[in-house]
């Protein structure tokens, strides 16, 4: 009786094996997601940027994505690269580091519906060269809920540099202060108070450290985003030593009981 009791437990941790590690390898099942990128222009000139924004369509990966990561590589010499969650507000920056980007779903909940991930502004430096420039996306990979993850085909976008800068020269005619008949003092330019451009300069610089706090929140608050099939792995190797233990116990049984 014991014997057949020690034989079905075995068959049953068997069974729970085989099945859980069916679960934890999902990501190699057909699980796709269609990642699109577009921008609103695809030639710049030096010193001019363009927004691209990513997409997730397509999405079949049960009940859908919650996170999302890729590697970003483009020639720093020419291009300057920056990038956001997306206008709505569901996807927010989980980790920046080097060329490692990272975003996550802030509700975490999963979502299969056609969504933006990211924005990505890439602007040309106002010394790059006339050309092409490419914008690489590579090791993409999507998360589900339960650490379950997926990987998609690497994607690029290609910039055209022309000739010329973004900023025309100004014609001197045209130029109030080129006129000696405007008195200095009565030239509300001269107030750096009363200039637009210095108050449009100065909410550029409150946005940009606003950014930058933060991506220092996120990054120190969620830098632990769910790894696929770490945790899962352990579980299974546990499973495993019980199973081991279980059989070395019967064969111990088996001999005491022949004796």
């Amino acid at each position: 009786m014991n014997r057949k009791l020690l034989k079905i437990m075995v068959l049953i941790i068997v069974l729970w094996i085989s099945i859980f590690t069916d679960k934890v390898f999902a990501a190699d099942n057909n699980y796709t997601c269609d990642v699109v990128i577009e921008g609103d222009k695809t030639e710049v000139k030096a010193g001019e940027s363009v927004i691209y924004e990513i997409k997730a369509e397509n999405i079949n990966a049960e009940d859908g994505i919650i996170a999302f990561q890729t590697l970003i590589t483009y020639n720093e010499n020419v291009l300057d690269v920056k990038v956001s969650g997306d206008n709505d507000g569901d996807w927010g920056i989980n980790l920046i580091e080097e060329n490692f980007l990272m975003m996550k779903r802030n509700d975490l909940l999963p979502n299969s519906e056609d969504q933006v991930i990211a924005r990505i502004k890439v602007t040309a430096k106002d010394d790059a060269t006339e050309g092409k420039s490419i914008v690489n996306f590579t090791r993409i990979l999507f998360t589900m809920e339960g650490e379950n993850s997926f990987e998609v085909e690497d994607k690029s976008i290609e910039l055209n540099i022309t000739k010329g800068s973004s900023e025309d020269p100004e014609d001197p005619q045209d130029d109030p202060q080129e006129d000696p008949q405007d008195d200095p003092q009565d030239d509300p330019q001269d107030d750096p108070q009363d200039d637009p451009q210095h108050h449009e300069n100065d909410k550029d610089e409150e946005k940009e450290e606003t950014k930058k706090q933060l991506i220092t929140q996120n990054t120190t608050s969620n830098k632990m985003l769910p790894h696929t099939g770490i945790v899962s792995t352990g579980i299974v190797l546990l499973i495993a030593a019980i199973v081991i233990i279980a059989y070395i116990c019967y064969r111990k049984y088996k001999i005491w009981k022949n004796i």
